[in-house]
């Protein structure tokens, strides 16, 4: 008989108004209820949404740590090979300061040759032996004095 009651009560119930005041056994504002199963529901979806949006956050998350490894990597591949090649080009440089050198060392002999002519064998050994040193060869001048040919042909 009760939940009898209360059941035409919540039926017959609208706009917060009861129609027999006098025969209610419970004051139930049905308004408020259904209100409050709203927001319950509403609350539901937003929890929902926000455990979506957190989870979608976190897989963005690792994904950026991954691209920034990737950069990190790269970033270090780039600076060794920018360090590979700045060596590089600082041995062609001191290489090409050396040659520099020899260069000028040959122009000072030939030069020496030229103004004093008489002495050109001693000057032409000069030059081999500095040629040697260096580790630069002359094969078919070279083979000529090997066999011993004379080198006055070169001073007439």
């Amino acid at each position: 008989m009760i939940i009898e009651n209360i059941v035409s009560q919540i039926v017959i119930q609208k706009d917060s108004e009861d129609p027999d005041p006098t025969n209610a056994l419970l004051r139930i504002d049905v308004k408020q209820m259904v209100a409050d199963l709203i927001d319950a529901d509403k609350i539901a979806n937003a929890e929902a949404k926000a455990q979506k949006a957190i989870e979608k956050s976190k897989k963005l998350e690792v994904q950026l740590n991954e691209v920034k490894e990737d950069l990190t990597r790269d970033n270090r591949k780039l600076e060794s090979l920018l360090k590979e090649k700045t060596e590089e080009v600082t041995k062609i440089n001191s290489q090409l300061v050396e040659k520099q050198k020899d260069v000028s060392q040959l122009e000072n002999l030939l030069k020496e040759r030229f103004t004093n002519p008489a002495d050109g064998s001693q000057i032409l050994e000069k030059m081999w032996k500095e040629l040697e040193s260096r580790g630069i060869k002359i094969p078919n001048v070279r083979k000529e004095k090997e066999r011993n040919v004379p080198l006055s042909f070169l001073f007439t």
